[in-house]
């Protein structure tokens, strides 16, 4: 549904490149989940104080480095 969604033009036209923030802007703001992942740091509540259903389903956090909407976008997916 993602790849469907982003090839409209219009989807394409708000998500690339607005709402950008640098790894750095992330790291001094204090941002966590998806804010930070979208910039490339590896702040995942569910992997740094994991609970007992991780311990059964265990996660990898994705990240992007792109720091946009189209990245949250994507990490939402």
């Amino acid at each position: 549904m993602a790849a469907l969604t982003y090839r409209l033009p219009s989807i394409q036209n708000r998500f690339d490149f607005v709402g950008k923030i640098s790894k750095n802007q992330a790291h001094s703001i204090g941002a966590v989940g998806i804010s930070a992942r979208m910039t490339g740091l590896l702040r995942d509540i569910r992997l740094s104080h994991p609970g007992t259903a991780f311990d059964k389903f265990p996660i990898e956090a994705v990240t992007s480095e792109k720091g946009d909407v189209y990245a949250r976008f994507r990490l939402k997916k």
